[in-house]
């Protein structure tokens, strides 16, 4: 006669298989995380040396640093400083642009 399957076998088996996806699913996410160092430092040397090169050296380190940041406290911090000087930057011109501007009427 045919043997038939023991439900406590398929849970084993269901039990194995689950393990397997979640290790597959750590794998994965460790993978995306080095691919997102390796491409956020490559940019940051990138953007470093468009500093004295030709090049959008503080976009391309902007966006090196929105990768790492994802990882690193410091490049965190460090976005958000750069982040902060740019509002200061902006409102100064807009001010300046609109302190001209008034002037001429």
């Amino acid at each position: 006669m045919g043997e038939v399957p023991h439900r406590r076998g398929n849970r084993a088996t269901g039990f194995r298989l689950g393990k397997r996806l979640e290790m597959l699913f750590r794998t994965i996410q460790q993978a995306k995380r080095f691919v997102r160092m390796i491409l956020g430092f490559t940019l940051l040397l990138i953007g470093v040396a468009m500093l004295i090169s030709p090049g959008p050296a503080w976009l391309v380190i902007l966006c090196a640093l929105g990768l790492l940041a994802a990882e690193f406290v410091w490049a965190r911090r460090l976005l958000d400083r750069m982040k902060h000087g740019g509002e200061r930057i902006r409102d100064a011109v807009l001010m300046r642009s609109h302190a001209r501007e008034t002037s001429y009427r």
